[in-house]
């Protein structure tokens, strides 16, 4: 394992990180729900539904992904490895290492497995990508450090299991939203580009079928669907609110923080995307569900 780890090439303070260099970021990192009050403050968000199909500073919706999602999974591994054998000079515990196999497993879907089966997606603006990758590079760090030695997961483990089944019960949940969404895609997909052009016809043939920008939308139907129009989104605050438990709860401050600066980021582009529903199939249909909580928000 040693002779591999010294394979990675290492930025000195921060790959590994140290400790002095650790304690200043996660206490910047605490400010990070400020992003979140200024989405709420406008409607600029240019990626997924509301992207701007023909601005000059998009990326290819795939390859960005990809790409500002990747560094995560990457860095929480190797920065975990590394502050173990190279800082404190010992292996993870097992509690450790199945904290880090969670996340892996998440980010393989989100990075790789997921983008990679959708038959397509919409493009990325640059803005919406630095910041994609500014995240990716300092949430996995400050986690990564943690599991490596500058915190101790103290989760017993009947609280440990509990998480762990609170996370797989999330994950679960994402992976059966985003396999309703892709299939909406796919349907899309299927529709002649000559019947997209007939913008009219479709859109009084379904209520729930509107064309927007040359792509087709539905709503979509099914599991939380009903009563949320963005249950992705709760699904993975269930899923990392289940692994800040297994980790140790408020004695995790990185994976804590995760979950907040994940709420407080995703409830403006929720609340945006309930705003969008509403102006392309009207409030009917769209009036008993709420944006991302069932039966809240």
């Amino acid at each position: 394992m040693n002779s591999l780890l010294n394979q990675i090439p290492q930025i000195p303070g921060f790959l590994p990180i140290t400790r002095e260099n650790y304690d200043l970021l996660l206490t910047y990192w605490k400010w990070f729900p400020i992003v979140g009050i200024i989405q709420l403050l406008t409607s600029f968000y240019p990626t997924g539904k509301t992207s701007l199909p023909t601005s000059l500073f998009n990326l290819s919706g795939r390859l960005a992904w990809i790409t500002m999602e990747l560094p995560s999974p990457l860095l929480l591994l190797t920065t975990s490895l590394l502050v173990s054998t190279k800082v404190f000079h010992t292996t993870l515990p097992l509690k450790n290492i199945l904290l880090v196999a969670m996340y892996l497993i998440h980010y393989s879907n989100r990075a790789l497995i997921g983008p990679l089966l959708n038959n397509t997606m919409s493009p990325v603006h640059l803005l919406v990508w630095l910041l994609a990758v500014g995240f990716n590079f300092v949430n996995p760090v400050l986690i990564g450090g943690w599991l490596g030695g500058y915190g101790r997961v103290t989760s017993s483990t009947s609280t440990f299991i509990l998480g762990t089944g609170i996370w797989a019960v999330g994950f679960y949940g994402n992976l059966y939203n985003e396999k309703i969404l892709r299939n909406i895609r796919a349907k899309s997909d299927r529709i002649p580009d000559k019947d997209k052009k007939d913008k009219e016809s479709i859109n009084k043939a379904s209520d729930d079928v509107r064309i927007v920008d040359g792509r087709v939308y539905m709503i979509p139907r099914g599991g939380l669907f009903e009563y949320i129009l963005f249950p992705h989104y709760f699904c993975e605050w269930v899923e990392w609110a289940g692994f800040t438990i297994a980790a140790g709860g408020i004695d995790c401050l990185p994976a804590l923080l995760f979950v907040t600066n994940e709420i407080s980021t995703m409830i403006p582009r929720a609340l945006q995307g309930k705003r969008w529903y509403q102006e392309k199939f009207g409030k009917k249909l769209t009036k008993d569900r709420k944006a991302a909580i069932p039966f809240l928000l």
